[in-house]
């Protein structure tokens, strides 16, 4: 039987690079109003903000 092996806190949960092509893949779709717009930055901070907090 094995057990759960916890994760290295040291070890980024997601890189930097990751992060970085996640938020330009967001900010990249076209935004049709300013209603959109405040999605698509909405959705990268909230990237942002779970990566901050996972690290």
């Amino acid at each position: 039987m094995t057990h759960p092996v916890p994760r290295d806190p040291r070890q980024l949960a997601v890189t930097p690079e990751e992060l970085n092509q996640s938020i330009e893949e967001i900010l990249a779709e076209p935004a049709e109003d300013l209603s959109a717009q405040a999605e698509q930055l909405n959705q990268a901070h909230e990237l942002l903000r779970a990566a901050l907090q996972e690290n």
